[in-house]
């Protein structure tokens, strides 16, 4: 679905004053993110210093997002794909998605994934869908996958970059964040992640936040009207395969049916920044209830998807499983509280920070404790609402 601007990560300035504090001498994050055996960065990468380093970063993350983004195209196209779902969201399974556009600013897009189906028009850059239908977090999945893998950074001071051959090819990984300090690990918990082949401009792999990984194949690819998408797209959460997408066909469209792109009863117009496609990366704080929190914290990632509506949690999944203990803390605490609402059902990435007490500094890591409570600004306290019970591994 065309967005009408470029899918962004929000960094928040609170995790950069956050992370100036010490306590002890000791940072702020108390470990690095768990290794991953497809985490392209393993080697630290080079902060982009100069300008023109950064220019040519950007230059290459841009066209990477044009190589992938069809919306520019003014010829007819129908685009179809498959996909295979699994893992511990509340809706998993088979689906299918279909792209038509008129070449003229007119688009519908469908999916589909058991028995929910889905549909949203843009016409001439407004978004049309119904906002009050539960949108599965799997189906946001596929189309930020499909629509807006590259996520353009905000902030280019912070950018870093590892350069590596894989298969003979010249790879650069772009990471992007609000924050970098000197012994930073190779990959930073609030750090995004393309990998692009330097030779044809294209998304090789790419993460939202260390434990969500996405590889693109593009064998039996060819050019479409000067694009070229690859023919399967992996994604793995938490270690394992969790959607599989096949491209079952691209091709121009002719004698389209005008009716495709009416309106159906029950869409209304939303907001195109927040209508589907648009992922964000947002955070929480949590301390300890009852005692005096220090600055030293450890990240529990998530992924998740907010309601239109009210802000709060519709469904969520872990990305990594470090701590059983504060990984069933966070799922808990992130059903009992709302974030600003969007206008549409929206997919995020939480960092959900946990803060040590004062007292337990020393043996904080071994044993995280509890309870703990939310202490965030922008988030507001609503009551707790059941969601299906979902399996931590310990």
């Amino acid at each position: 679905m065309k967005q009408t601007s470029r899918a962004t990560i929000t960094t928040f300035a609170a995790v950069c004053s956050l992370a100036c504090a010490s306590v002890a001498g000791a940072q702020l994050q108390q470990t690095p993110p768990p290794k991953d055996p497809r985490e392209a960065v393993i080697h630290a990468p080079r902060l982009l210093k100069k300008p023109a380093d950064r220019q040519a970063a950007i230059a290459l993350l841009d066209r990477a997002r044009e190589n992938s983004d069809l919306h520019e195209l003014t010829t007819p196209y129908v685009l179809r794909a498959s996909f295979d779902t699994s893992g511990t969201t509340q809706l998993e399974g088979q689906g299918n998605v279909q792209e038509l556009s008129d070449g003229a600013g007119h688009w519908s897009w469908i999916a589909q994934l058991q028995n929910r189906i889905v549909h949203m028009l843009i016409l001439e850059g407004h978004v049309f869908a119904n906002p009050t239908e539960q949108l599965p977090l799997r189906l946001q999945t596929v189309h930020s996958a499909l629509a807006n893998p590259v996520i353009m950074p905000q902030n280019d001071e912070t950018l870093r970059e590892l350069t590596l051959v894989k298969d003979g090819n010249e790879i650069k990984c772009v990471l992007a964040s609000g924050y970098v300090v000197a012994g930073s690990p190779p990959r930073t918990w609030f750090e995004t992640e393309n990998c692009v082949a330097t030779a044809t401009g294209r998304l090789q792999s790419w993460s939202v936040a260390p434990g969500m990984y996405a590889e693109c194949d593009y064998t039996g690819s060819t050019d479409f009207h000067g694009h070229t998408l690859p023919r399967q797209i992996s994604i793995y959460e938490n270690g394992k395969l969790v959607v599989t997408i096949h491209l079952d066909e691209l091709d121009d469209s002719t004698n389209l049916d005008a009716g495709i792109f009416e309106v159906k009863p029950g869409m209304v117009e939303v907001s195109a920044p927040s209508a589907l496609g648009i992922v964000d990366r947002i955070w929480t704080r949590i301390v300890p209830a009852g005692a005096p929190p220090s600055p030293v914290y450890q990240p529990v990632l998530v992924h998740a998807i907010l309601d239109a509506r009210d802000g709060t949690v519709l469904d969520a999944e872990l990305l990594e499983n470090t701590y059983p203990q504060m990984n069933r803390a966070a799922l808990d605490l992130l059903n009992t509280i709302a974030f600003p609402p969007v206008g549409f059902q929206h997919e995020v990435y939480i960092t959900v920070q946990f803060h040590f007490s004062i007292e337990h500094l020393g043996s904080a890591m071994l044993h995280p404790g509890g309870p703990w409570m939310v202490s965030d600004r922008m988030a507001r306290i609503v009551a707790k609402r059941p969601r299906p019970a979902q399996p931590v591994v310990n």
